[in-house]
């Protein structure tokens, strides 16, 4: 919001000088045309130089452009006669805080009318439990609904509410009807985590079921290799951690995966039947 409200000065400042540049210039003491060709000439060979240095331009196009200005400059002051001023002119402060004034009452009418005043006022703290209950009283007249409810899962994986997602993420899933890899994972990661980092029965069937659609998944991998150390049947476990490792994996994950497949293994050697 700072960053918009000093563009947007920014702006209006600009917008301010290039109208009160004629009125000031006109007063000032030197009316020379001269001068005043030679301001601008530096003007536009100012704006030559920034494009150069941007890139929008290459440094011969800028040299050749910056010759034409030249050229035609130094006709200008040849031709030129320099005007009598004609005596001192008043500073035009009227004429300037009436301008200033136009464009500060030009540019929040515009924005009130065309703009949203409510984006200068701080974001509010969204109302997560009214959010909730609002998806839910969408989900209770569409159930079939699978973009409310997939917002309503990741909001309750937010909140760590992780029954809650399990139970939104199983209903969601029963209603696919191709198995989708993301919701299996997610729902048995949200599983695992309600469960204290353990792999329950239904996690478990989440795992295997993610590993016939990606044999190389290494989240399942891990945990379906958990699972079966826990049931009893390492040499599976131990299976699934040797085919994890030969992903690519994290340095700090592999380390971890082969210290737990050497507690497992023990000296045993490698294991490459099938399950």
């Amino acid at each position: 919001m700072t960053a918009f409200l000093l563009a947007a000065g920014g702006l209006l400042l600009l917008s301010m000088l290039f109208v009160l540049w004629p009125l000031w210039r006109g007063a000032a003491a030197s009316g020379s045309r001269r001068e005043a060709n030679i301001a601008v000439y530096e003007q536009h060979v100012a704006d030559l130089e920034r494009e150069v240095d941007a890139g929008q331009i290459t440094p011969v196009e800028g040299r050749t452009r910056r010759d034409e200005l030249g050229a035609r400059l130094l006709s200008d002051v040849d031709h030129e006669v320099d005007a009598a001023d004609g005596g001192a002119t008043g500073r035009p402060w009227l004429s300037s805080a009436v301008v200033v004034a136009a464009f500060i009452a030009l540019a929040f009418g515009l924005y009130s009318l065309l703009g949203d005043p409510r984006g200068l006022a701080p974001p509010a703290t969204p109302d997560i439990p009214a959010l909730v209950a609002k998806m839910k009283a969408r989900l209770a007249t569409a159930p079939n609904d699978t973009r409310t409810r997939t917002l309503l899962a990741q909001v309750q994986m937010t909140q760590r509410d992780y029954d809650a997602a399990a139970r939104t993420l199983a209903e969601l899933n029963a209603q696919m009807d191709t198995p989708d890899l993301a919701l299996l994972l997610t729902e048995a990661r949200a599983r695992v985590l309600g469960n204290g980092g353990a792999v329950n029965q239904r996690a478990q069937a989440l795992y295997e079921q993610v590993l016939t659609l990606d044999p190389n998944n290494a989240e399942a991998l891990w945990f379906a290799g958990l699972a079966a150390l826990s049931d009893g049947r390492s040499q599976v476990a131990v299976r699934r951690w040797q085919h994890l490792l030969e992903q690519d994996l994290p340095a700090d994950f592999r380390a971890r995966v082969a210290q737990r497949l050497a507690e497992v293994q023990g000296d045993k050697p490698s294991l490459k039947q099938a399950d």
